[in-house]
């Protein structure tokens, strides 16, 4: 682009500049909004952060599988407090492949091959492939913001899927207290199993896992707390929905909930380009003006 002024000019100078401090205020206001624009696009759809981790996160519930070389979290389920939905999400359950089983084949380590493929926008399929025998495990947020998640595999197995949290507060009505004399606790042909767990700042939590069939449970602790329940059903198919939600009122105030929202990873979001056209305006009128 040409500048029809003279170049030594006071006045060509302050064009340059201005030009200048334009190109840049708008590469740097456009490069602040990118992590907004990437959440607003990706918000209620599966998206990808590591090598076979994704993640569904619709500001209610949010679903994390971990990166394909970890055999926890597969996946893990946090919640997020009403009514303030941009703060801190809160660590509910998780679906552990480490700690689960098909007959004697462990999901995480036995496993020779697994790779990992989007459905739709709600739905993530991860097949791993054992000697002798296939695994599909799908993982689907309903719109209800329940979870899904379904094994299926190419024969009849003995599943044993073990579902974690450190730690729960009852398990099938089941206290830490019950739990005194043993480490583990049976129950047998149950359709659910409901669980609570509290959260030091949001309180007091509900959960169910409802199943496609009877099934049996076992309910384990350590010396802190009630720890896992493993589900165990021999079949080729084996499915539960998950379902959480507050058992409480939010303790929070408005105001709390606005600091501690501006200083969360959602808030930093919206604050980035707030702050960035601030400095904009404000470089403008000390430098340029």
């Amino acid at each position: 682009m040409k500048i029809l002024c003279d170049k030594e000019s006071d006045q060509c100078l302050s064009k340059l500049k201005r030009r200048a401090y334009i190109a840049i205020s708008i590469y740097v206001i456009l490069l602040s909004t990118l992590p907004l624009v990437n959440d607003v696009l990706s918000n209620g759809g599966w998206v990808g952060y590591g090598w076979g981790a994704y993640m569904f996160d619709n500001g209610v519930v949010s679903v994390r599988f971990s990166d394909i070389q970890y055999g926890a979290d597969k996946p893990k389920i946090y919640v997020y407090p009403k009514p303030y939905y941009s703060l801190r999400p809160i660590d509910a359950v998780e679906i552990s492949d480490y700690e689960s089983f098909v007959d004697t084949l462990n999901i995480y380590r036995d496993a020779e091959n697994m790779t990992v493929k989007i459905i739709d926008r709600r739905s993530i399929e991860y097949a791993y492939t054992y000697p002798n025998l296939t695994l599909r495990k799908v993982v689907t947020v309903l719109p209800n913001n329940s979870i899904v998640v379904r094994y299926e595999t190419s024969r009849d197995v003995l599943f044993r899927v073990s579902i974690w949290r450190w730690y729960y507060a009852r398990v099938a009505g089941i206290s830490f207290n019950d739990t005194r004399k043993t480490t583990e606790i049976m129950l047998n042909n149950v359709t659910s199993i409901e669980f609570e767990f509290h959260d030091k700042e949001y309180g007091a939590w509900i959960g169910q896992v409802s199943f496609n069939m009877p099934i049996n449970a076992r309910i384990f602790r350590d010396d802190v707390g009630i720890n896992k329940f493993i589900v165990e059903t021999v079949s080729r198919e084996l499915w539960f929905v998950i379902t959480i939600h507050s058992n409480t009122s939010a303790v929070t105030s408005p105001v709390t909930a606005f600091f501690k929202t501006l200083l969360s990873v959602k808030g930093t979001r919206i604050v980035l380009p707030v702050i960035a056209i601030a400095l904009v305006i404000y470089g403008w009128r000390r430098w340029i003006k």
